[in-house]
């Protein structure tokens, strides 16, 4: 045999070569930093190994979102912006207004657009999790005004257009993780979002903290940190805040924004939020049929109750006459007994 010829078989000192694992199959391999200190966004969680499907069912849900708080425009460029307008110009049909190819043209690169240029895709840093960066314009939306309305819209369509989404957190608010860093954070939001003053109401708050892929800061500690930002008139209520501060440890940044109907819309969990919405429905269909099939259960009831009655009062007068007799026949026997020694 030539020693130039391959060998076959394992090599020597180990066995033969596995096939690496994907993206899924093993540890999490993104690039660290997956919200950038200054970005704002929605941060998600979904299903495992489904952060692009998820990333597009999201990126629709924004999509109608903006269009429902009437801020379709913000994030077009300005030539789409120009054309779009131009296409609006010439919906009259009018000869001064652009052909209709010319409108054709500009629904198209409008509809590129938004889908190009509007949301910026970023990785979650964490398997089950995404990042959908918002527009900069100044018209733009916050990330919790628009959460808010997508959960109040599954909320009341009680229809969820997304396989894969679970929450939808708000990121509006972004620092490094040093506790100086969110301590000055801390007093921004808390200047923003709690006012004081002589005139400033009182706004009883909580302190929701999560971490992912970071366990360098101790939990009560941010929360101390993040609640001690707020001062007085606001108290904290744990049990029904009128304003929620959410804190999140996302590897090497911190993110926080402040949310309202925290727990009333399921923690922003849009899967849950529409389970328990049609688990609702069937509870209100299934209590007028328990209502109606009652009346027939109570008759019967009441029915047996009087039937009980009767056979006891009947039982009770055979029992009287029965004791009458024998007091008669007690009574008769000195006369029986007497009319026999007569005779």
């Amino acid at each position: 045999m030539s020693d130039n010829k391959k060998r076959s078989g394992p090599r020597e000192g180990g066995g033969q070569h596995k096939k690496a694992k994907g993206h899924w199959g093993g540890p999490y391999k993104g690039s660290g930093q997956s919200i950038a200190v200054g970005s704002v966004g929605i941060y998600a969680t979904c299903d495992n190994g489904k952060d692009k499907k998820a990333t597009d069912e999201l990126i629709q849900m924004l999509e109608e979102s903006f269009t429902r708080l009437g801020k379709d425009h913000v994030g077009r460029s300005d030539a789409t912006a120009a054309a779009a307008a131009a296409a609006d110009a010439g919906g009259d049909g009018s000869s001064k207004g652009s052909s209709i190819a010319d409108m054709l043209a500009a629904e198209v690169a409008q509809l590129k657009d938004k889908r190009k240029d509007r949301f910026k895709r970023r990785e979650g840093g964490v398997r089950g999790t995404l990042f959908v960066e918002f527009p900069t314009a100044d018209d733009c939306p916050s990330p919790e005004e628009v959460v808010l309305d997508i959960c109040r819209h599954v909320q009341a369509t009680q229809s969820l257009p997304s396989r894969h989404l679970m929450r939808l957190l708000p990121v509006s608010h972004t620092c490094g993780i040093s506790k100086d860093e969110i301590t000055a954070m801390a007093a921004k939001v808390a200047a923003q979002h709690f006012p004081t003053g002589d005139d400033a109401a009182s706004i009883e708050f909580a302190v929701e903290f999560e971490h992912r892929a970071n366990d360098k800061l101790d939990r009560k500690e941010v929360i101390d940190i993040v609640a001690k930002a707020v001062q007085a008139p606001h108290k904290v209520n744990l049990r029904t805040p009128q304003k929620t501060i959410i804190v999140q440890l996302v590897r090497t940044v911190c993110c926080i924004c402040v949310v309202p109907s925290y727990k009333e819309l399921s923690r922003f969990n849009v899967r849950k939020l529409a389970e328990d919405e049609l688990e609702g429905q069937a509870e209100q269909k299934q209590q007028p049929a328990a209502a109606a099939a009652a009346p027939p259960q109570e008759k019967a009831a009441e029915a047996a109750e009087q039937a009980e009655k009767q056979d006891a009062g009947a039982a009770a007068a055979e029992e009287k006459a029965a004791a009458v007799e024998a007091k008669d026949e007690a009574a008769e026997a000195p006369a029986a007994a007497e009319n026999a020694a007569e005779s």
